[in-house]
């Protein structure tokens, strides 16, 4: 959780985790896109590596609502 502090936890609209060969963490999140930027920089600085980010311009301020999806390695967590 460490690059979800990128993010302000209160604008996280869910999050959650899956089973399988990798570890999946799905994120979805309202956040500006310096903060959405932040988050995936961070994400890339921890090797992890990002299925998808779906983003929104909302009118009046840039604004995006993005989901991640995260996969890791179980043994490498």
């Amino acid at each position: 959780m460490t690059a979800l502090t990128a993010l302000q936890r209160s604008r996280i609209l869910s999050l959650w985790a899956m089973g399988g060969d990798t570890a999946t963490i799905a994120i979805a999140v309202k956040a500006t896109e310096a903060e959405v930027s932040r988050f995936l920089h961070a994400e890339r600085e921890a090797r992890l590596a990002i299925g998808h980010a779906e983003t929104q311009t909302y009118v009046g301020r840039r604004e995006c609502r993005a989901k991640f999806f995260i996969h890791r390695r179980k043994d490498s967590a």
